[in-house]
């Protein structure tokens, strides 16, 4: 079973391309379940016309209003169940065979290692509002591709949620630890690394749409060091937040998780 869990806030913009593009992927076989987080555009009007049009798009109702995106996820895994979930964005653009070959890729995995917790996760596409490209792999324009090893997960994010599929070991586990989420994203790359595999895929299977109301847009990871020292105020609070997290998974000391995020950042730089 197949399950792509869609959470939704004032999304009227974009929200139509996305579905549409869910709709024409190549492997058939899923269904779509959506969480609005108290949208107040036409939203929820959009959804209910999809909902109508195709039985295997299903709006589920909650009667709390704005969880915030990572809770939102979270609450949709907890009210889904299923073999395999994958994660949607509200504003992208999937690559018609996204399903297909993310699927293919922890199906795979779960023949070699047993089904134990596992993701995988691909590259993406970074667009503008008009889907015009700006880079072919945001791996690249980040240099996420330079770290893109499981240690690096301790002092860094490097999973962007829309590319995610996971399984149930891995959904399990990863609802072990929601509590300590910063985001749904992290928190479940970083205690599926833990206790299982994640596993990169080398191609850009969604147009990843950047705009002035994105909830969560890229950052470069080779900015300049006089940007960094401006920033140094920000990056300590970041980088203290992001260390409690990690630490409350993995344990790690804060000398370590030093030392990785000054390895990972000449990495990425040099």
């Amino acid at each position: 079973m197949i399950s792509i869990l869609l959470a939704t806030y004032n999304g009227e913009k974009y929200l139509s391309e996305q579905l549409d593009s869910i709709i024409a992927q190549t492997y058939k076989d899923w269904t779509l379940y959506i969480h609005d987080d108290g949208s107040k555009d036409k939203t929820i009007d959009i959804i209910k016309n999809y909902t109508n049009q195709y039985k295997n798009i299903i709006y589920l109702e909650d009667n709390q209003k704005h969880r915030g995106p990572a809770e939102s996820f979270f609450w949709l895994l907890e009210h889904v169940n299923s073999d395999y979930y994958f994660f949607a964005d509200q504003d992208d653009v999937w690559i018609d065979n996204k399903l297909e070959i993310s699927l293919q890729t922890i199906m795979k995995a779960e023949d070699d290692y047993g089904k134990i917790p596992l993701m995988a996760f691909s590259d993406l596409m970074v667009v503008d509002q008009q889907l015009k490209i700006i880079s072919s792999s945001l791996w690249e324009y980040t240099k996420i591709n330079k770290v893109l090893k499981p240690k690096y997960l301790k002092c860094l994010a490097l999973v962007t949620g829309c590319t995610i599929v996971i399984n149930d070991a891995g959904k399990r586990i990863g609802l072990e630890y929601k509590e300590r989420a910063i985001m749904h994203d992290s928190l479940l790359a970083l205690c599926i690394s833990c206790y299982g595999k994640i596993l990169p895929i080398h191609q850009s299977l969604i147009l990843y749409r950047q705009h002035s109301s994105n909830s969560v847009g890229i950052k470069k990871y080779n900015q300049s060091i006089i940007s960094k020292f401006f920033k140094i105020k920000h990056l300590y609070i970041t980088n203290k937040k992001y260390y409690k997290f990690s630490n409350s998974i993995t344990s790690i000391g804060t000398f370590r998780f030093i030392l990785l995020r000054i390895e990972a950042f000449i990495k990425a730089r040099f």
